[in-house]
């Protein structure tokens, strides 16, 4: 009841609601009570909310309160005293979630001298877990100053975590040529997992041209990581187009690696239920490692026409690798008639790795009738 009537006074929202609710946070020693207040006080305009908070970040010792007061601190956005406050935390507080809250907080404020704040910490901070806070907290603003310091933060950040940040940051910000500055970064980084992060970002990116800079990441790349982080960032865009490239990818790229990339990024750009491109990459390709993929994720999608087309492979098809991949697939699935196939398998004339596959898989399966057909065979023995 007294969380109901603090929501009912944070809506009403005068002097005497305000005056009730700072006086229930100094009364209850409920935590959870404590938070709720601070959060219907952030919504107050009164000048006797803001110094109330920055005390409760002084004297109080529970850091999840402390970092609570911090978010409803960073809710006076404009406020001068809010910067200042907040300032003093990142000074004198050790804690590092609380040095974080402030950090997220600051992001908030709209100030000029915000994001000078935070670029310093990103570059100076001993800690990476806070310069990447600030990194983040900095992308808050989709401002040029905003997009510079993330671009200096990437060029002069020690921590390559930070700089990973700074790439993620920036693509989530509606910025001119964003697009080739992460195709500039991907191509010519000396550093493999950063050009991969330049890469990555690309696919977590509405930008139009996203999919022109990953292809021309796809073809000009001379990493085949960086090449295969291109065609799982394709796999991010959820398209009949994507789709069709990708298993052609597959089917035809004289890079077993890269054809298996592609198609395991198919089970990212699949529409919900449809396995026709892997199990037309399962039919064509020409590679048993890209086959196996196919059936792999063709397992992952534990629908009743993936566990058809697996069994249709234990059937058909008489490569015993090819049928172990089928078997550890059906495994992946909660279909009764996958926990038949493996039984069925298990006593057939199929060579003995796949028959000790169906068996292992069995064992794997939540199954009462999986667990009744193994306990069968060691009696039978």
């Amino acid at each position: 009841m007294a969380l109901a009537a603090l929501y009912a006074l944070r809506n009403i929202g005068d002097e005497a609601a305000l005056t009730a609710i700072m006086n229930l946070y100094t009364r209850t020693g409920d935590s959870k009570v404590k938070k709720c207040t601070l959060y219907a006080l952030a919504d107050f305009e009164s000048p006797k909310v803001l110094p109330f908070l920055i005390q409760i970040t002084v004297s109080e010792v529970d850091v999840e309160i402390k970092k609570s007061a911090i978010y409803a601190i960073a809710n006076k956005d404009k406020d001068a005293t809010a910067f200042s406050a907040l300032k003093n935390i990142l000074a004198s507080n050790q804690d590092r979630e609380v040095r974080k809250a402030a950090l997220f907080a600051l992001g908030n404020i709209n100030l000029p001298e915000v994001t000078t704040i935070l670029k310093d910490i990103a570059l100076k901070d001993s800690d990476s877990e806070l310069t990447k806070a600030a990194t983040y907290a900095i992308a808050n603003s989709s401002s040029l100053v905003a997009q510079a310091a993330l671009k200096s933060i990437f060029t002069g950040a020690v921590s390559k975590e930070t700089k990973k940040a700074a790439l993620f940051a920036l693509s989530n910000l509606d910025m001119k040529d964003k697009a080739l500055f992460m195709q500039e970064v991907a191509l010519t980084s000396s550093d493999v997992e950063m050009a991969k992060a330049a890469t990555f970002a690309l696919g977590n990116s509405n930008d139009k041209a996203a999919a022109a800079a990953l292809s021309a990441i796809l073809t000009k790349s001379s990493k085949i990581e960086v090449k295969k982080a291109a065609l799982y960032a394709i796999g991010n865009h959820n398209t009949t187009e994507v789709r069709e490239f990708l298993t052609q990818t597959a089917l035809n790229h004289n890079e077993v690696e890269l054809s298996k990339a592609a198609t395991y990024a198919l089970s990212n750009a699949m529409e919900d239920g449809d396995l026709s491109h892997l199990l037309k990459i399962l039919k064509e390709a020409k590679d048993l490692d890209v086959r196996k993929a196919a059936l792999y994720q063709i397992g992952n999608a534990s629908s009743e026409e993936a566990v058809a087309a697996l069994v249709s492979v234990l059937d058909t098809e008489t490569d015993s690798e090819l049928q172990k991949a089928a078997v550890y697939s059906l495994a992946n699935t909660s279909q009764e008639i996958a926990v038949t196939a493996l039984i069925k398998i298990m006593s057939s004339d199929a060579s003995g790795e796949v028959r000790k596959a169906a068996v292992h898989s069995l064992g794997n399966m939540d199954s009462e009738v999986a667990r009744k057909a193994l306990l069968d065979l060691i009696q039978n023995q």
